[in-house]
């Protein structure tokens, strides 16, 4: 954190502090110890775990249903913890150290600290969110932003209430740009992360199925996501991806409306600002020709899947809102690197091994699917085979979002392979699809060995799960064991 201070902090989030002398919580500027050199101390930095703890660190206490922050205070303080945050007054006077901060909820006044501290800078943000895709269009804007400004990003996928003010505290002076991802699991989540953000650009990557468990519908998804325009700058720009039959419906209804911002679309398949065509794949990744005001524009992206060259329009749309001509931006994504587990090809030993287990959803299975379909095998008479978990999260829709896919396996695979407990509804769907070669795992280990027993050379294997099926685990014991086997 640069230059702010304990009473930054607490003015940002009118923290009221207990006053021994008399007996009761009084407002931070009522205190008499904001004139002395405690006031004026520097925070470092912000921690939400005990363990992390350290000298000059501000420490938000976060209340859970398995653990309570507010437990580890007094540990944290003995760590010189520069100041707390805490939403339990009833306990003040057991412990009246000045350095808690009480305040009616801590995530709350964390974003409202974050937000002021988020104006102390002239930066130019751009916000990603969206059912699926948005960490890796958020990573694919960093990479393009990069090749003109020093810029800042979410890491990993810190994007809720708690990641994403760790995020605006960490604006530097030498900070140029900032590209932030914003997640939510319901309404008015999002609203609260814009407004604390204050965005020149926005980025609308899809409405899937993704947290309809929680919303009910996709409209209300729909709905819940838009709430990032809540703090997207007056003349700022919204890009949009129009291909989305939602998003495109909610573009056509704008028709007419006057808005304070400027609308930029892109897609692959609709008559978007930005397109693109003539993409041509293989396991290295993916060459197209980017289409923006009449011009074309070569472009490759070392990653696979017409979902990524989507992503990728997203990204060449903001760097044009950040006035970086679109050579610059298609030369820097020529060096993008996948992060985690998404769709990160291995060639080992003849055969083509895809890592694509980051996460799962209804659409981001089917881009799975497609983008397995568009690949060819290493050899000739390689076979395609779709190694499933279950997609979790989904509510209502489980069943039929797993069966569903399977009829859609069915179309592209020669073998599928599946564990966890909905994935039987992947081999149903596939079976009645006319599929003959599809089969379930009671477990990790009897699938590894089912896929180590089949796989040959010239094979393509595939794959996808939700993150909490731990695939990976599936994955590492059938690089091992092809690995040592071909040796």
């Amino acid at each position: 954190m640069y230059q702010f201070t304990v009473a930054d902090a607490a003015k940002a989030c009118n923290a009221n502090l207990y006053n021994p002398a008399a007996g009761k919580l009084v407002s931070w500027d009522m205190f008499p110890e904001w004139e002395t050199e405690f006031g004026k101390m520097p925070l470092t930095t912000l921690c939400t775990d005990s363990r992390e703890a350290e000298p000059g660190c501000l420490f938000t206490a976060i209340p859970g249903e398995r653990v309570d922050g507010h437990r580890f205070i007094p540990d944290v303080l003995k760590k010189r913890a520069a100041a707390v945050l805490s939403q339990r007054p009833e306990s003040a006077s057991q412990n009246p150290d000045p350095r808690i901060f009480y305040v009616e909820n801590t995530l709350e006044a964390l974003l409202k600290i974050a937000s002021v501290y988020r104006n102390k800078f002239q930066v130019k943000i751009a916000a990603v969110t969206g059912s699926v895709g948005k960490t890796t269009t958020k990573e694919m804007i960093w990479t393009a932003l990069s090749s003109q400004y020093c810029v800042l990003k979410t890491q990993g996928n810190q994007n809720n209430e708690i990641g994403l003010p760790r995020t605006l505290l960490r604006l530097a002076p030498e900070h140029e740009a900032a590209v932030m991802e914003m997640g939510m699991s319901g309404l008015n989540e999002i609203r609260p992360l814009s407004l604390a953000v204050k965005p020149q650009t926005a980025v609308l990557t899809n409405i899937g199925v993704s947290h309809l468990e929680h919303l009910g519908s996709r409209e209300n998804i729909l709905k819940a996501k838009l709430e990032i325009l809540e703090g997207l700058a007056l003349e700022g720009t919204l890009i949009v991806n129009q291909d989305n039959d939602l998003l495109g419906t909610w573009l056509e209804n704008q028709k007419g409306i006057c808005h304070p911002f400027q609308i930029i679309t892109y897609g692959i398949e609709s008559a978007a600002d930005l397109t693109a065509k003539n993409v041509c794949q293989s396991p290295e990744g993916c060459r197209f020709l980017l289409c923006w005001q009449g011009k074309e524009y070569p472009a490759y992206l070392p990653c696979i899947g017409l979902h990524n060259v989507s992503n990728a329009l997203a990204a060449a749309g903001t760097a044009l809102t950040f006035q970086i001509p679109l050579e610059k931006a298609l030369k820097a994504l020529e060096g993008y690197v996948p992060a985690g587990m998404r769709q990160h090809v291995v060639q080992l030993n003849g055969m083509y091994l895809v890592e694509d287990c980051y996460n799962a959803s209804p659409d981001s299975m089917e881009a799975a699917i497609s983008a397995m379909a568009e690949m060819s095998c290493p050899q000739k008479n390689g076979r395609k085979i779709l190694i499933l978990a279950d997609m979790l999260e989904l509510g209502s829709i489980e069943h039929q979002a797993h069966y569903e896919a399977g009829q859609k396996a069915a179309k592209t695979a020669d073998f599928l392979l599946t564990y966890g407990i909905l994935a039987k509804d992947y081999v149903s769907g596939a079976k009645d699809a006319g599929m003959e070669q599809a089969f379930w795992y009671p477990d990790k280990k009897s699938l590894a060995s089912a896929i180590i027993e089949l796989l040959q050379p010239g094979d393509m294997v595939w794959f996808k799960g939700s993150r909490g099926m731990e695939l990976e685990q599936v994955i590492d014991a059938v690089q091992q064991a092809v690995a040592i086997g071909r040796e």
